[in-house]
């Protein structure tokens, strides 16, 4: 295994074996719903295992249960969402209805403890995967529960960010608390990751609420969540702005404040990182339309990090 392209294919080779050999997931083998997507996850595994000096053999079972449970998770919300659509194709409900549909989705979660419990590990890491994958399915239930039973006239951003660091930041988090037990990293500072790739979490959340509200998300309804009544940042916040022309600056200096702050956490703990960070997590959290020029805002679009000189500026909060 030389490159991070053999680890990501040997990834997607395990998952659609574990599709073949099911009789009740065999048929989604060639379903773009489950292989459109950009594999985030993934590239966060073998990106922050390999820094800390993981086998691959460890990384790819981390990436594999972990793709597992974020499908699940997206074929649940398009059922509560009412979305017929993701990534351009039809959603599972969509195909089977949702009874099957709802199984389908419990079933790659069963799938995802599995891995997790039979990885050829100690048994302390096997256990503590199973742990943090509960954990951390716990909380993103906590926070759908959340989302549904939001007041969407309030426009209070802690709640909402609250929200969403449980519901997006506590899935998109599993696979760094995965990481660094196996690579036995400290508790504190496998807090302090974890708590960065949440910020991470909570501003591609931030990302996604631009899109639904602009409405350029593949095969979705540009009102959805305000059709169904959901929490999006950029209507939650619509009254309170509305004196300044729908200027929504507020809002991207919030996602910029995430990014810069989970992206210096990060370069503390190892300045390593820097790479990953600036070619593919920032890009994936990007925000596509920048506050207008005339507003001042409270966090700088362009910040030169001090670990290196060398190192480029990054625009936060635009394309």
């Amino acid at each position: 295994m030389k490159t991070d392209l053999d680890a990501l294919s040997r990834v997607e080779a395990r998952l659609k074996a574990i599709f073949r050999d099911d009789p009740t997931l065999k048929p989604f083998l060639s379903d773009e719903y489950f292989w459109g997507g950009g594999q985030m996850r993934s590239k966060v595994c073998v990106n922050l295992g390999r820094l800390f000096g993981l086998k691959y053999e460890t990384i790819i079972d981390i990436a594999v249960f972990t793709e597992l449970l974020h499908n699940a998770s997206l074929i649940h919300d398009d059922i509560i969402d009412e979305d017929g659509q993701r990534r351009g194709v039809p959603a599972i409900w969509k195909e089977v209805g949702i009874p099957r549909a709802i199984l389908i989705g419990d079933l790659l979660i069963a799938k995802s403890f599995k891995i997790a419990s039979e990885a050829n590990e100690k048994k302390g890491v096997r256990l503590s995967w199973v742990q943090n994958i509960s954990l951390a399915t716990n909380a993103a239930v906590n926070g759908a529960m959340r989302e549904l039973n939001y007041d969407t006239s309030d426009s209070n951003f802690y709640r909402y960010l609250k929200m969403a660091e449980l519901k997006t930041g506590s899935l998109f988090s599993l696979p760094v608390n995965c990481i660094c037990d196996a690579a036995q990293i400290n508790p504190l500072k496998k807090e302090q990751i974890a708590c960065a790739f949440s910020k991470f979490a909570i501003a591609y959340q931030i990302k996604d609420d631009e899109a639904d509200f602009l409405g350029y998300k593949k095969g979705r309804n540009k009102s959805s969540d305000l059709l169904n009544d959901r929490p999006n940042i950029f209507y939650l916040t619509q009254d309170s702005i509305s004196e300044t022309s729908n200027n929504y600056s507020e809002i991207y200096d919030v996602h910029a404040g995430l990014v810069f702050k989970a992206r210096s956490e990060l370069l503390k703990v190892n300045p390593k990182i820097s790479s990953f960070l600036d070619k593919i997590i920032l890009p994936f959290v990007a925000m596509s339309k920048p506050p207008k020029a005339n507003l001042k805002s409270s966090y700088p679009y362009k910040i030169t990090t001090t670990h290196s000189i060398n190192e480029p500026e990054y625009k936060f909060a635009k394309p």
